[in-house]
């Protein structure tokens, strides 16, 4: 969770920044309150102690179960390690079957008691509460408030979105023997897929075959993606064609102008 660690790092820096600064509404002689929120003791974060040093100077840091933060309010609330996965928010571990013929009837609603418990989290903040996930992981219940619209979930460089075959997890690009493509952080209970070709930094957009009107010389620069050069292909029923030498990124197709080679031959093309 080193990525997830360096982004909480870099909030409290930026929140201590602006208390120094001015830029926040700080009552006279107190400091910004920062709760530090997991679901079990584990999720304190190792670095808590240095920050706490580093930046007690403006913020008054502490660090809490969800369980233990009933009743408890502070400025800024950050929830940590809200991920899917066994000892993950929600939690996944299962009580001891003594333990349960002690307890009230469950409920019917998945996961209630955890959610009840998301809500308590959710709800420490007086100014603002952040939620720490991981792209390749999210807890279901990040996922569920991204789909209402109450939440975005973001990476580094971009807003991540729900995926639209399951609604449980997040599209993120990978890249495969047959070039980039989108996968659900589900995987494998989910699996959606969706090919993509790169028009440029930072975009994408589907695949799709694109046969060319013009005649277009071999080796002549592919006009769809400016990347691959216009090569000799043989088709299904031995047809020669063009193809982009950047396939299966591109997949743009013409069709073959005669022309003589040094021995008046017909060109193979290689």
């Amino acid at each position: 969770m080193s990525g997830a660690l360096e982004r909480i790092e870099k909030d409290l820096r930026q929140l201590h920044g602006a208390a120094k600064n001015g830029q926040l509404d700080v009552p006279d002689g107190n400091k910004i309150t920062i709760m530090l929120l997991g679901r079990y003791h584990k999720d304190n974060p190792a670095s808590f102690n240095s920050w706490k040093r580093a930046y007690g100077d403006q913020l008054e840091l502490r660090y809490s179960t969800a369980h233990a933060a009933k009743g408890l309010e502070a400025d800024y609330v950050m929830l940590l390690n809200v991920t899917e996965g066994l000892m993950g928010f929600p939690s996944q571990i299962v009580d001891d079957p003594a333990l349960q013929l002690a307890m009230p009837e469950p409920d019917d609603f998945p996961l209630a008691e955890e959610r009840r418990l998301f809500y308590v989290a959710l709800t420490r903040a007086r100014r603002q509460t952040r939620i720490y996930t991981l792209q390749d992981k999210p807890s279901r219940f990040v996922v569920e408030l991204a789909k209402d619209g109450h939440t975005e979930i973001k990476s580094e460089k971009a807003t991540l979105k729900v995926c639209p075959k399951c609604g449980a997890g997040t599209l993120s690009q990978k890249n495969g023997r047959f070039g980039p493509f989108e996968a659900c952080s589900a995987h494998p209970e989910c699996d959606y897929t969706k090919r993509l070709l790169s028009g440029g930094r930072g975009s994408a957009s589907a695949v799709k075959s694109i046969r060319l009107k013009d005649p277009i010389a071999e080796r002549a620069k592919c006009p769809t993606c400016n990347q691959g050069n216009m090569v000799l292909r043989m088709g299904p029923d031995d047809e020669p064609f063009l193809g982009c030498s950047s396939f299966p990124r591109c997949r743009t197709t013409a069709q073959v102008t005669k022309r003589q080679n040094g021995n008046g031959k017909r060109g193979t093309g290689h």
